[in-house]
């Protein structure tokens, strides 16, 4: 976790979707909005909740319009998730399976990375584990503490609707109505949370931006509710989505998405299964039908079971089965005995260390290079920033202007409909930086008009230096 903080100012914001995010959030912070994310000037973002933004823009307003910045909060979601799970985890079983699990979620690749990931998942990913936590403590403690539990849960419900919206209610909704039904809890539940007072908490958190939000842009809810957590699920690529396309996908992909999310730690599972003590355990009616471990499998399965039908889906939406997947998977290594605990962090450890200084050390070296492997104009816009004669050196972008070049300049640089459109200014007598898409026919036309320098590309994009011949 440390070489992943470490690595977040050096690691762009990626096209398309960190550097949307991270571009809403210094809109948010620039004009003062925080009930409207806006996608461009004048152009409404619905299709998210703002929770993820009003984190990127604190930020930003505590340490700066930068890359770090952008990152950071993002990091301190899934490292304040990591740590109720640590807390959750010594208070029912100890220190030494609290640090396992620790470890074990800690080296799970994909959630490191996902730490620090511009995006509306890591908040979700905090919520979650703050809801599901809460829930089973408040189950499970029959003293007092119990109705503090039950409202820690609504709080985070509450927070979840700001997070990602009603699937942030519907995923521990699933995991959590599945077990108690299997368990035979759901009376227990209700006279343990306190199922009034605790909507209301979770509605006054939650309702007024849903509210203001709609007075502000009419049809957001409609969209939102409807097209976002309906129709992009359903209909393979959805023609109704305002700020892409939808994804074709193949049913059934959320699987290998959630192997993929714990890895390394199925290879893990496959090399123990050979043992035959452990195949034993795994299989025991005492495994399978401890509370516990029934509530981590619950939480693990049932969103995996709600996606699997779903033919728009993304590796994150495996992100919420990462937590209780390493405590599942600590409590098995730690009926292994205390050497298996040691060596496999460990060992996982320096690999993913290693891998987040490679990046870091990469990015320092090459920012050009990384940006042709993660589409990002960040080398680009630094590259104008210090080829540039004067401040006022216009930057073009000729018909599409990606929002990491909007984050980086600051908004400073002018989208241009045609090639045609850079003639007036170079009457103004000094250079103009431009930017095509490398597969724009103009590009080469509009080139031979020019003394053209070329000065910087990444994955898609070029830019050069025009000045009359």
């Amino acid at each position: 976790m440390l070489a992943r903080l470490i690595s977040l100012p050096f690691l762009s914001v990626y096209e398309p979707t960190e550097a949307r995010y991270a571009e809403i959030g210094r809109k948010m912070l620039a004009t003062g909005n925080y009930i409207t994310p806006f996608i461009a000037d004048g152009v409404p973002f619905w299709a998210k909740p703002p929770l993820s933004f009003w984190a990127t823009a604190l930020s930003y307003g505590a340490f700066g319009v930068n890359t770090f910045a952008a990152h950071f909060p993002h990091f301190l979601f899934l490292l304040a998730a990591a740590l109720v799970a640590y807390a959750f985890a010594k208070r029912r079983f100890g220190a030494l399976y609290a640090a396992a699990s620790l470890a074990i979620l800690a080296n799970c690749t994909f959630f490191l990375t996902m730490m620090g990931s511009v995006m509306t998942d890591p908040a979700l990913g905090f919520t979650l584990a703050l809801c599901m936590f809460s829930f089973y403590n408040a189950i499970d403690d029959n003293t007092c503490r119990s109705r503090f539990w039950g409202y820690m849960f609504f709080a985070g419900l509450g927070l979840a609707l700001l997070a990602k919206g009603p699937l942030g209610i519907v995923i521990p909704g699933i995991s959590i109505g599945g077990w108690t039904l299997a368990r035979g809890k759901i009376r227990l539940a209700f006279e343990r949370l306190p199922v009034f007072s605790g909507t209301l908490l979770m509605l006054a958190i939650a309702a007024p931006w849903y509210w203001l939000a709609e007075i502000r842009t009419p049809g957001f809810l409609h969209y939102f509710l409807i097209g976002e957590h309906f129709e992009r699920y359903i209909i393979p690529h959805w023609g109704g989505d305002l700020y892409g396309s939808g994804r074709g996908g193949r049913i059934g992909a959320i699987w290998l998405y959630y192997l993929a999310s714990v890895f390394p730690w199925p290879i893990y599972i496959i090399v123990r299964m050979f043992k035959q003590s452990f195949r034993r355990e795994i299989s025991s009616r005492k495994f399978l039908h401890d509370d516990f471990n029934s509530y981590m499998i619950a939480w693990v399965a049932m969103p995996i079971l709600f996606f699997t039908f779903a033919r728009n889906t993304l590796l994150a939406y495996a992100l919420p089965a990462v937590i209780p997947s390493a405590l599942l998977i600590a409590r098995m290594v730690c009926r292994e005995g205390r050497r298996l605990i040691m060596w496999i962090p460990v060992f996982f450890t320096a690999v993913n260390a290693a891998l987040f200084a490679t990046l870091a050390a990469t990015y320092i070296a090459a920012p050009a290079y990384m940006d042709t492997k993660i589409e990002s104009d960040h080398a680009m816009v630094a590259k104008y920033e210090s080829a540039r004669e004067t401040e006022d050196t216009p930057l073009l972008y000729v018909h599409r202007l990606p929002n990491s070049a909007m984050f980086y300049s600051r908004g400073h640089l002018k989208c241009i409909s045609a090639a045609a459109d850079i003639e007036p200014y170079m009457d103004e007598g000094g250079p103009v930086f431009v930017v095509f898409e490398k597969s724009d026919p103009e590009c080469r036309a509009a080139l031979d008009r020019f003394d053209a320098e070329p000065v910087g590309e990444n994955k898609y994009r070029a830019m050069f230096r025009l000045r009359r011949k």
